[in-house]
Parts: C-alpha cells; sequence; structure tokens
C-alpha cells in the first residue's frame, strides 16, 4: 500500500511497518524527514535483505529524526517470519499477526533488544474490543445525563465507540455485540418515543483484504445484519437504512491487525 504524502503538520512522527509474505519477503512503508534518512534506511535494507524486499518510501518534511534506524539489526529477524506484522509510530511499537502470538516471544524478546526506548506491545482482538466496549458504555452514560440525547451528531460520535467485531467471512451480529447494539436501540426508540425520531444510514465497511466484489459485498451484509437487529428490537424500521461501502474512507492502516480492525467497522451517519 503506498505511503501517502502528507504535510509535516499533519504527520510529526516518522513511521515504519512491514508485514512479510508466505514467502517471507517484507512489505515495508516508511515515512522520514530526510534524503539522508531515506538513503541509510535503504543501504541497511539492501545490506540485510539483497533484493528480497519490497519498500515503499514517502518523506515529509519535518517529522522528527528517526529513532528506529538504528535498531533495524534487533528488527531484521522478525522481518522473515512469514505472517509477522509491526508498526512503529515514533516510540510506540506494535506487534500483529503471527508476530503477537505469546508463544513464540517476540514481545518479549523486542523488548529486551530494543531497551527502554520504545514501547512494545502486542494488538489482541478481544481486549481491543472490550476497551471499546468501555468507551461506550462510558460515553453512553454521559449522553443520557444530557438534555439533548437525540442530537445528532452528539448521539453518532457516541453510538460510533461500540464495536461490532464480526467473525471472518461472516454477516452474522456477533453475541457480545448485542448488549451494546441493545443500548443503542433503546435510546434510539426512546427518541422515537418523544416525537424525535432520528433517521440514520448504518453504514458498514471492511479492511483492504480481499477483492473489491467481496469487500463491497461483505460491508454491504453486516451493515444490513445491524440495521436487521435494531429492527427486530424495536428501532422503527422507517428511520434505519444500511449501505456498504467496502474498503473506502479507511480511518487505519490497513499494514496491520489493528489498523484493518479498526477500517473493518460499522458507523451510523445521520441522514
Amino acid at each position: 500500500m503506498p505511503v501517502p504524502e502528507a504535510s509535516a503538520a499533519a504527520v510529526s512522527d516518522a513511521q515504519f511497518a512491514f508485514g512479510v509474505g508466505a514467502n517471507g519477503v517484507p512489505s515495508i512503508q516508511v515515512t522520514v524527514g530526510t534524503d539522508a534518512e531515506k538513503q541509510r534506511l535503504i543501504d541497511t535494507l539492501k545490506r540485510r535483505f539483497g533484493r528480497n524486499y519490497i519498500a515503499e518510501v514517502g518523506m515529509v518534511a519535518g517529522t522528527r529524526p528517526t529513532a528506529w534506524l538504528a535498531c533495524l539489526k534487533d528488527l531484521a529477524p522478525l522481518m522473515t517470519v512469514p505472517g509477522a506484522e509491526l508498526r512503529i509510530v515514533g516510540s510506540n511499537v506494535e506487534l500483529s499477526g503471527v508476530a503477537s502470538d505469546t508463544r513464540l516471544g517476540w514481545t518479549e524478546c523486542l523488548k529486551r533488544s530494543l531497551g527502554g526506548m520504545f514501547q512494545v506491545e502486542s494488538f489482541d482482538v478481544d481486549s481491543a474490543v472490550a476497551r471499546a466496549t468501555q468507551s461506550f458504555r462510558r460515553a453512553m452514560k454521559i449522553l443520557l445525563a444530557s438534555d439533548d440525547i437525540c442530537t445528532g451528531d452528539k448521539l453518532t460520535s457516541v453510538l460510533d465507540l461500540q464495536v461490532v467485531n464480526f467473525a471472518r467471512s461472516s454477516a452474522t451480529v456477533p453475541e457480545n455485540a448485542y448488549a451494546n447494539l441493545g443500548e443503542t436501540a433503546q435510546i434510539l426508540k426512546n427518541c422515537a418515543a418523544k416525537g424525535t425520531m432520528v433517521n440514520l444510514e448504518v453504514a458498514g465497511y471492511s479492511d483492504a483484504t480481499g477483492t473489491a466484489p467481496a469487500k463491497l459485498e461483505m460491508s454491504k451484509e453486516r451493515a444490513q445484519a445491524v440495521r436487521g437487529f435494531l429492527a427486530r428490537v424495536g428501532v422503527p424500521p422507517q428511520s434505519l437504512t444500511a449501505t456498504g461501502y467496502g474498503d473506502a474512507n479507511p480511518v487505519a492502516d490497513n499494514t496491520t491487525a489493528s489498523g484493518r480492525f479498526a477500517n473493518r467497522r460499522i458507523e451510523f451517519v445521520v441522514k
């Protein structure tokens, strides 16, 4: 995936990400701030991998110096492990894919080798869902205590905090989303009962994995599944529409598991 060009104001930290294919060849995406850093990176990759790598390097003037450049030798062993993924933004290192498997020990290995300069963490879907659920419920309590809970933008900013984490290749609403969607339904029903019915589009999005037709169809089916759930528990069906957008409008980088997780989402849009 190409590294987007951006202004210095939009990107302040140098970024480094890679995913390793089944053939053991890493695909690397980088943002640096200077020609010297770009050349140093390319020279290091050539020495370590020869021609067995793919790299896309973007330059953004004003980007902070690349602290991770000096640590590529510590990352190199992981960059040949099929299915491994890593992303560094500033001093934050995220492992995903095979690299996040605790049985393989990559998280602890990199914590030791990178020292205290970096914060190394692994992405875990269940933990991400749990954190999103906590954020949603806290925000919902604040919303319910306000006087204008049916205001469109305020309402959707809260509803969009919830995560409907569909199983792979599935458009069946998972049970762990029932409670949050139930709270969503209740507040929409209350608004309708007070004469302030909120008309919402349930928008489904996918990550970048798969063919364009398949991504579009799956995002549509998932949006329809959420709309159907809300209608079955009492939300006026005429107030809901469902649309799938495939992998349009990504909110995160598709090169890591956490980015793909964020992009596979349901959004609520006031119509």
